[in-house]
C-alpha cells in the first residue's frame, strides 16, 4: 500500500511518491504555499498473519492538527484541531484490557529515545513496579525501567467505550493538559518517592492521540512541566501512537 504524502506546511495531500528524493519534489500547489517539506504517514503491522494498519498524521506549520488510523487490534482513533483551537476526538471499539497496550507503548518510547541518540534494545515485559525494561545495546549493566499508566485515568471514559463501542468528545488544550496532569498525579501517589529515581514514567496515549498534539503538549508545559520535574522520576513521557506524538513532559535543567 502506498502511504499518503502531505505538505508539512499546509497539510494538503499530494500526488507524490513517499520515496521521491527531496531535490525532485515539486512545490506544493496549495494557495500561498509552495513548500517542498513533506509529512508522511506510517504503516504499521502487528500480530500474526496478514494485517495492515495505516495511520495518517496531518500537520500545518510543523504542528499536528489531525490524526486518523485504521483499526488496530479491533480499535481505532481519530482527532482533529479546529480553527478556533478546540479539539474533537473519537474512539471506536472496546476499552483496552489490563496491560494490553503496555509493550507497544514502551516500544514507541524506546524508538523515540533511540532516534534521539539512545542505544536501547527493544523492551521486554517485566514484573512488579517495572512494567517493561530495555537493556543498553552497548552496556549490559545499563537498563531502562519503565512504568506505564494510561494518559487518561477517568474510568467513565473507558466504561462508556466498552458499553457503547464508541465515544466522541470535545475539549480545549487546557482541559486535555489537565487530563495528563491527573494521570501523572494518580500514578505518583501510588509509587513511593524512594522508588521513583530509577523509573521512567510513560503515559500511554496510544489510544488517545489528541493528547499528543503540539498545542496540548505546549499547554501542559506552560503550567505543569516544572511540577512534573519535582516528582523525582528518571523522566516523564507522554507516548502517542506515533513518535511525533511522543513528548518528554518534565523539564530538564
Amino acid at each position: 500500500m502506498i502511504e499518503p504524502v502531505f505538505c508539512a506546511k499546509c497539510g494538503r495531500q499530494l500526488d507524490e511518491s513517499p520515496d521521491l528524493p527531496p531535490a525532485q519534489r515539486t512545490p506544493c500547489p496549495g494557495p500561498d504555499c509552495g513548500s517542498t517539506s513533506r509529512s508522511f504517514n506510517k504503516s504499521l503491522t502487528d500480530g500474526i498473519g496478514m494485517s495492515d494498519q495505516l495511520s495518517a498524521l496531518h500537520r500545518r506549520k510543523d504542528k499536528t492538527i489531525g490524526f486518523t488510523e485504521s483499526a488496530r487490534q479491533g480499535r481505532s482513533a481519530s482527532a482533529g484541531q479546529k480553527g478556533d483551537g478546540t479539539f474533537s476526538y473519537t474512539l471506536n471499539g472496546s476499552s483496552p484490557q489490563g496491560e494490553e497496550d503496555t509493550l507497544s507503548a514502551c516500544r514507541i518510547l524506546v524508538n523515540k529515545l533511540n532516534n534521539a541518540g539512545g542505544n536501547w534494545n527493544q523492551p521486554t515485559i517485566s514484573e512488579g513496579i517495572v512494567d517493561c525494561q530495555a537493556v543498553d545495546s552497548q552496556r549490559d549493566d545499563r537498563k531502562l525501567y519503565i512504568q506505564v499508566v494510561r494518559a487518561n485515568v477517568d474510568p467513565e471514559l473507558w466504561k462508556t467505550l466498552n458499553r457503547e463501542g464508541k465515544i466522541e468528545r470535545k475539549g480545549n488544550s487546557t482541559a486535555l493538559a489537565e487530563q495528563i496532569k491527573s494521570a501523572i498525579d494518580t500514578k505518583a501517589q501510588k509509587i513511593a518517592a524512594a522508588n521513583r529515581p530509577g523509573l521512567v514514567l510513560a503515559l500511554d496515549a496510544t489510544r488517545l492521540p489528541v493528547l499528543g498534539f503540539d498545542a496540548v503538549f505546549e499547554a501542559f508545559c506552560s503550567k505543569w512541566s516544572p511540577w512534573a520535574s519535582t516528582l523525582g522520576f528518571n523522566s516523564v513521557w507522554l507516548v502517542g501512537p506515533d513518535e511525533s506524538l511522543t513528548w518528554q513532559l518534565d523539564t530538564r535543567s
